[in-house]
């Protein structure tokens, strides 16, 4: 009697587990059943490392240190390779520039970011930085800074001012545009910018702007 309990135990137990089978063939690994619609895990989507360049205006170097911390410690998406420190005495040959900008310092990386302040149009090495990332036809990503403020037109219109090339692309919806805030409300967010940054259509792309040969003031002379 308690061998014919113990095996009706385990045939159960047998037909328990079969059953058990037949429902995970039915359902995705985490429960869902088959033809539900998509489960989105952004915890567990695996997204490649990209090396980013980050273009800003040495104004801005607090919020750079402070993206750099966040994104490049944390998710190993930044590379910091600013230029301005490393040519800003070389104004003499801005042709080699631009070309050390494309050759040693653009091309390895996926996408440029660039951290727009209150003054980052009127700076040459940004322009000379978007130009050789588009380009290369690597990803654009503007990201509206606290400190660039939006203003009023004619028209009573809000708009931020931005580098003239990077505003270019935003036009023809090749770049990608985001303010400060919506990094810090989702930062794991960012992979996600830089892989849609990378799949836009190249032929969207308007490098015709012609570069800035100065830096420009305040009053924009």
């Amino acid at each position: 009697m308690t061998a014919t309990g113990g095996g009706g135990g385990l045939r159960k137990a047998v037909l328990r587990r079969r059953a058990a089978m037949l429902a995970a063939r039915r359902t995705t690994p985490f429960g869902r059943p088959l033809g539900a619609g998509p489960l989105w895990l952004p915890w567990l989507v695996a997204l490649p490392k990209r090396r980013v360049f980050v273009s800003y205006h040495d104004d801005d170097l607090p919020w750079y240190t402070s993206f750099s911390r966040v994104f490049d410690d944390r998710f190993d998406v930044v590379q910091d390779r600013s230029l301005d420190r490393l040519y800003g005495n070389l104004d003499s040959d801005p042709e080699y520039i631009i070309r050390m900008i494309r050759e040693k310092h653009i091309a390895g990386t996926s996408c440029t970011v660039v951290l727009c302040g209150a003054r980052t149009s009127q700076r040459k090495f940004v322009d000379w930085e978007i130009c050789a990332t588009l380009y290369q036809k690597h990803g654009l990503i503007g990201i509206n800074l606290p400190t660039n403020a939006p203003s009023s037109d004619a028209s009573g219109v809000m708009r931020y001012v931005v580098p003239g090339r990077l505003h270019d692309n935003c036009v023809t919806r090749y770049a990608l545009w985001c303010g400060w805030q919506q990094l810090v409300e989702a930062p794991s967010g960012l992979a996600r910018w830089i892989e849609a940054a990378r799949s836009r259509p190249t032929d969207l792309i308007d490098n015709s702007r012609r570069r800035m040969r100065r830096n420009l003031s305040a009053t924009g002379s």
